[in-house]
């Protein structure tokens, strides 16, 4: 009896090993094997070709969202550039024409400065020059106005 079942679980044992259809028949099957490996890497292909395009689509997907989230701060840098270039540009062209061209004194032209003395007395004012700076007295001596001569 036991080697009975000894001979049987040998025989299923063998048939699945050689993968025979039916495990009590010890025929070979050798052409079916092979037409069923050829069919099990042809489905395995194409399975991983099937991947293989997912993963590619996949990858420029997230490639196509990474250019699209840094284009705005690429044009944001681009467009900052560009306008501190242009203020600084300005600022330099401001600086060369007050650097290149004569100054001027603040100080009135005598003319004006007499013109002004003279209507001061019309109108009871008095016109005192101190330092850098006209000022201008009131008939109670309070000081209402000044005028800077110099920068």
């Amino acid at each position: 009896m036991r080697t009975i079942l000894n001979s049987l679980l040998f025989i299923v044992f063998c048939s699945m090993l050689f993968a025979c259809t039916d495990p009590f028949t010890l025929q070979s099957t050798t052409e079916v094997t092979k037409a069923r490996i050829a069919a099990d890497a042809a489905i395995r292909v194409a399975q991983e070709q099937a991947e293989a395009s997912k993963y590619s689509s996949l990858q420029g997907t997230i490639q196509t969202n990474m250019i699209v989230s840094i284009l705005p701060w690429l044009l944001l840098v681009i467009c900052a550039t560009a306008i501190i270039g242009l203020v600084v540009n300005w600022q330099g062209r401001i600086w060369y024409a007050r650097t290149t061209q004569p100054t001027q004194p603040m100080l009135p032209a005598l003319p004006e400065l007499n013109r002004l003395r003279s209507l001061a007395k019309r109108q009871g004012y008095m016109i005192v020059e101190s330092d850098n700076e006209l000022l201008v007295y009131n008939q109670q001596r309070q000081l209402v106005g000044r005028k800077l001569l110099h920068d």
